[in-house]
């Protein structure tokens, strides 16, 4: 084969691979309102440093947040999206997006040029594409932490390989530095936890204790201590304008989640495996049995070429499984090690049962394999894989409504029962850029004292049932505007405007 065919067969490769990806993580990617709590507050904190100009500590409300401790790359990559393309869905859930494309493209890059196998590659980016929870909620389609968590730990886990082979060399050992402190500015230390998986393929499938010696040389020394001092940097600088910033962080995420179940995300042992096999990793869960039995039976020889991914990964597969706090996008960086061991361990050996002339034949049977997957994911994002049943994420939609239908309405008094995140965000921008503005007044709702103190002629929106009596106990109210979404068990959407205080309660539940 000639270099130019070569060069066509690979650029074909890699515009099919974009193009397929298009689908699982961009298509409709700001379909659906913002989720609360974690991407919500995401949304809130990039907005407010795009437009205050604080890089340095996220906020919420204008003030520190107290309660997300993690360094904000994802906020800055966010609050740049909305410089770009303005505060909405699509900036807040752009760089997770484009983190999953970067792990496939690393992927196809890996089994092509690291391995030697076009195939390989195409296969391990085909089926983490494939993946149901990669391409789904709180990972790639979602304006959180994880999926650029799984770009660096996925990155990270390939430099150290290289390391392994060329422990003299600069560039592996820049890129792993450099990943790590990534990890850190993403998500603190969750992406630490593929480092005793790493050290194990570094003492066994990687040549040996003797193959540790390199630590100690003169380039690995300054290296570490940059990467360290560009991490610890970031928590001094935080605690110099935050004060009591860093114990936060020792409470929150060094021990915390290992010994106590973090508000209310617990399970057994088996948690993510059972997850995997029900629904996260069908089908290609069925293959990890397969995959686990040819490592056992692996040649010691044969280690270094797949313990960098199967050590990792199963080190921080039985780390998050014994943390007493569970949450099911916890397991985001296994999805591409898990990709890579599949392919490393039943389909190269498949693939060696194959003359090169017939590669043809392979990349069929290769796309028939991932075809009925591939169609699973599509319609995953065609009909919503994660159904938004509860209230709390309608707002968005209803406000742009009453916007759009009642213009007169400048000032809305919201109340809520429970805490809401992203009604903050969707205050934030209705203000900012909506015309003309609309203000919401975001006020807790406790049924057991009265309402706020409202005026004649002020407009109050309810979307849960237990807020009309309760406001309906002070007020006379008259409805100004509905809309009952097409979800089903979402309350009505109500607009209500204040005609009078009750004075008695003879005139109470004049409500009409």
């Amino acid at each position: 084969m000639s270099a130019t065919s070569f060069r066509i067969r690979e650029v074909a490769c890699v515009l099919a691979l974009l193009a397929a990806a298009y689908w699982p993580l961009f298509y409709k990617l700001d379909a659906q309102p913002l989720h609360p709590w974690d991407e919500a507050f995401t949304a809130v904190q990039a907005l407010e440093m795009q437009t205050s100009d604080n890089w340095l500590v996220p906020t919420f409300e204008h003030r520190p947040d107290l309660l997300n401790t993690k360094p904000p790359l994802m906020t800055w990559l966010s609050a740049l999206c909305m410089a770009v393309l303005g505060p909405s869905e699509l900036a807040v859930r752009l760089p997770s997006a484009l983190a999953g494309l970067a792990t496939v493209l690393l992927l196809y890059g890996i089994g092509t040029w690291g391995l030697g196998n076009r195939l390989l590659g195409l296969a391990a980016a085909g089926i983490l594409l494939t993946s149901p929870a990669y391409t789904g909620y709180h990972i790639t389609r979602s304006g959180d932490t994880d999926a650029l968590l799984t770009l660096w730990t996925t990155l990270a886990c390939w430099a150290c390989y290289r390391w392994s082979l060329r422990p003299t060399a600069w560039a592996p050992l820049l890129t792993l530095a450099a990943a790590f402190v990534l990890m850190i500015y993403t998500k603190s230390v969750q992406g630490l936890l593929i480092v005793p998986g790493l050290v194990v393929f570094l003492l066994i499938g990687a040549g040996g204790a003797g193959r540790l010696r390199p630590l100690l040389s003169g380039r690995v020394v300054p290296v570490a201590a940059g990467a360290l001092a560009l991490c610890l940097g970031y928590y001094l600088l935080r605690e110099v304008y935050e004060s009591g910033y860093i114990a936060r962080v020792a409470r929150a995420e060094l021990f915390n989640r290992f010994t106590d179940a973090y508000d209310r995300h617990s399970g057994p042992l088996s948690y993510y495996l059972e997850l995997g096999a029900r629904e996260r990793y069908v089908p290609w869960f069925w293959l990890l049995p397969l995959a686990l039995g040819a490592l056992v039976l692996r040649r010691r020889s044969d280690l270094p070429t797949v313990g960098w991914h199967a050590f990792p990964a199963l080190g921080y597969l039985l780390l998050i499984s014994v943390a007493r706090t569970k949450a099911e996008w916890y397991d985001a960086p296994l999805y591409p090690l898990l990709a890579l061991g599949v392919v490393a361990l039943v389909v190269e050996p498949a693939l060696q049962q194959l003359s090169t002339r017939r590669e043809p034949v392979a990349l069929v049977l290769l796309g028939l394999v991932l075809l009925l997957p591939y169609r699973a994911s599509i319609q995953r994002v065609e009909h919503a894989e994660r159904p938004l049943e509860w209230y709390a994420v309608h707002y968005a939609t209803y406000l742009e409504r009453l916007q759009r239908e009642r213009p007169q309405i400048r000032r809305l008094w919201v109340p809520v029962q429970e805490f809401n995140p992203s009604l903050y965000f969707h205050r934030e921008r209705l203000l900012r850029d909506v015309r003309p503005p609309l203000e919401l007044v975001v006020v807790g709702a406790r049924l057991d004292q009265p309402p706020p103190d409202l005026k004649a002629g002020q407009w109050v929106l309810t979307c849960e049932p237990a807020l009309v009596p309760w406001l309906a106990r002070s007020y006379r109210m008259e409805i100004e505007h509905e809309w009952q979404s097409n979800i089903a068990n979402v309350h009505p959407f109500q607009t209500w405007r204040i005609v009078q205080r009750l004075d008695s309660v003879a005139d109470t539940l004049s409500c009409r």
